[in-house]
């Protein structure tokens, strides 16, 4: 989907990143990390004109962050 901007003042923040801290670096039931998640959260505010209200829009979508697949090798064994 395409948005036009016809417009002389175009506006956009892209905010941080958050920062993640461990509490507690010893080893226990209360810093036991289960499951770190990531997601992109998007937020526009669109206004007609310079004295126009601002109306705002908001995304948020989940980012699967998976590992890359094993390393294949192709080996020929006592071809004749």
């Amino acid at each position: 989907m395409t948005v036009p901007i016809n417009s002389e003042h175009f506006e956009l923040d892209l905010g941080a990143w958050g920062i993640f801290v461990v509490i507690q670096s010893r080893p226990s039931s209360n810093s036991c990390l289960l499951k770190v998640g990531y997601a992109i959260e998007v937020i526009v505010g669109i206004s007609n004109g310079v004295e126009g209200s601002i109306q705002y829009l908001k995304a948020s979508l989940d980012v699967l962050v998976m590992d890359p697949p094993p390393i294949y090798r192709a080996e020929a064994h006592n071809i004749i």
